[in-house]
């Protein structure tokens, strides 16, 4: 009897030891990486076209897929050529 006594206090014991570290994991868990960052999209086309709309509305979809949603600008950089010679 005194056998099956010290065998129910280790089992308590370990039960104890692995729920504490169990649980102390969630405790630590962090915020998401781009929780409060903003996603710079360069599109490197003028501002008029396919393109540009597609990208667009990538980007404006593209939060709901990121853990933290973050925002998302979307910049035109290319050249705006000039019909003027």
């Amino acid at each position: 009897m005194k056998r099956n006594n010290s065998r129910m206090l280790f089992f308590a014991i370990a039960f104890s030891f692995f729920m504490a570290v169990w649980t102390q994991g969630f405790a630590a868990e962090k915020a998401p990486f781009y929780q409060g960052k903003t996603l710079n999209f360069v599109i490197t086309l003028p501002p008029a076209g396919r393109r540009n709309i597609e990208s667009r509305i990538f980007a404006k979809h593209l939060t709901k897929h990121i853990p933290g949603q973050p925002a998302v600008t979307v910049q035109n950089m290319g050249e705006v050529e000039d019909s003027l010679p």
